[in-house]
């Protein structure tokens, strides 16, 4: 890198006749600062491996509500919540993270407030009713990063809070969040139709009891016509969000399938919808296969989609198509959420009124990690207003004073480096660095990378970035690509 450097110097020197050039920065002269205006570089920093507290921001936090890490995590709490909702606080490095959680609604209650993340911490979070605003409301929880009493980092989690306040009937769900997960044999009501009955099969099913269509050796419900030729069950459910839900239900597989095993479900007055089960092996050796999951999950899961036209009181019915189908559970959810066997059940006023109760859990360390890299500092928080990078906060680990020089820079959706800005530091404890970046208008992410000088190149912190960046680079290389053109023909280059 020092020989880059050397040459890029003679390069700016031949352009520039009265310039003063070292360690590939350009001066006006030897005693002023280096002009940003016509200051370019070529920048590439190696991505490490896992183990290595170098890398992509190596600070996360999900929700419980997450399937992925997020820039910006949101989640709900309902007063009608079976069990707490989470935040993990995840170290993607070595060594311990402290962190604290704030929030800045009094009704949010956290089983603790502070802790040390070695991999993964995990804090729950509920809802004090006697707190919380009537309705639906909104509030803020902070998770910060510290070292010492220096504020690192900081994500904050935009939270939903609900807490319905009308008065709710017996035998009837509640949706909290989004979700609504009923047990099959906690039915509001049940119609027995044209000598067809719903019978509780105790015992049978992959958590509590089941229900199954009767009598065995009859013929099939005449699917034109369920309403009137079909038993059904009735679920009352309180709905604190209308719109579009998905509905999976959970049957058992049953020996001696000799048809597809079929099932229907409406929403009130709605026409039935008819889900049918898989009753044959299709020879794939995948591990997709519907036949072969069911046998081995001892359960299917068949899905549709209902729509619940506005909050209140709604029912879901299911009627029997097929004799001796039966049903384990159904969840209705708004948001696509990856889950084994859905949700526990939800808050119902005759059948479950209790909530699981959390136990606090402290992240142990884990040892026999060689640490590769010794950061001399950490990037913290990075404050942007009006799509402009005003300030970026460095935060030094040893007590000596660390040279350093700040690269700022914004990339569009193809990777292309198209805002830049490098400025000087002396980290010093904790260091706010001036940067006043105007991100150009195709900005889609941005990163920060901090190096000793310009010389040696070498990173001193975890480089952080904002949104993903698309690399054109081989292998695990995050690259900050540099146009030459204002000083020279790019061709001799």
């Amino acid at each position: 890198m020092s020989y880059v450097n050397e040459a890029l110097d003679e390069l700016y020197a031949d352009y520039f006749d009265s310039a003063y050039v070292e360690d590939g920065i350009f001066y006006n002269s030897a005693e002023e600062d280096w002009d940003d205006e016509h200051l370019k570089v070529l920048f590439v920093l190696k991505q490490p491996s896992n183990s290595d507290l170098l890398g992509e921001d190596y600070r996360s936090y999900v929700t419980d509500s997450q399937i992925d890490y997020s820039d910006n995590p949101t989640m709900t709490v309902s007063t009608y919540d079976t069990y707490d909702k989470f935040i993990d606080v995840i170290n993607k490095g070595y060594g311990g993270l402290d962190y604290e959680i704030t929030s800045d609604s009094n009704a949010l209650v956290f089983d603790k407030t502070s802790g040390k993340s070695y991999g993964s911490d995990r804090v729950h979070i509920s809802v004090d009713k006697s707190k919380a605003a009537d309705g639906v409301s909104n509030a803020t929880v902070s998770v910060e990063q510290k070292i010492g009493d220096n504020v690192v980092d900081t994500k904050q989690i935009a939270v939903t809070i609900e807490n319905p306040t009308e008065q709710i009937s017996e035998k009837t769900y509640v949706e909290a969040g989004g979700v609504v997960s009923i047990e099959a044999e906690h039915y509001t009501d049940k119609f027995d139709v044209n000598g067809y009955e719903w019978k509780e099969e105790k015992d049978f099913g992959r958590r509590g009891n089941t229900m199954k269509a009767y009598p065995e050796t009859a013929s099939n419900a005449k699917e034109s016509d369920l309403t009137n030729s079909a038993a059904y069950m009735e679920y009352k459910v309180y709905f604190t969000n209308a719109g579009s839900y998905t509905l999976d239900v959970y049957r058992m597989p049953t020996l001696n399938e000799r048809g597809t095993m079929r099932l229907a479900v409406a929403i009130d007055d709605g026409t039935p919808t008819v889900l049918s089960g898989t009753n044959k092996y299709s020879g794939s050796r995948s591990k997709t296969d519907a036949w072969s999951k069911g046998v081995l999950c001892n359960s299917e899961k068949l899905t549709t989609k209902i729509n619940v036209s506005e909050a209140g009181y709604h029912t879901v019915r299911v009627y029997n198509v097929s004799t001796g189908v039966v049903i384990d559970k159904m969840v209705l959810s708004k948001n696509n959420i990856n889950s084994y066997f859905g949700a526990p059940e939800s808050y119902n006023t005759t059948y479950n009124t209790t909530k699981e109760t959390s136990t606090v859990t402290e992240d142990t360390e884990v040892s026999g990690i060689d640490k590769t890299y010794e950061p001399k500092a950490v990037v913290g928080n990075v404050s942007v207003e009006n799509n402009t990078v005003k300030t970026v906060d460095l935060i030094g680990l040893t007590e000596n004073t660390q040279n350093a020089v700040v690269f700022t820079v914004g990339y569009d959706k193809d990777g292309n480096a198209v805002s830049t800005a490098m400025n000087k530091a002396d980290i010093n404890g904790k260091t706010t660095v001036n940067v006043n970046l105007a991100l150009a208008d195709n900005t889609t992410a941005y990163a920060i990378y901090v190096v000793d000088n310009l010389t040696d190149m070498q990173p001193i912190t975890p480089f952080k970035t904002f949104g993903k960046i698309k690399s054109e680079a081989e292998g695990n290389y995050i690259t900050l690509k540099t146009d030459f053109e204002i000083f020279c023909n790019p061709g001799s280059l």
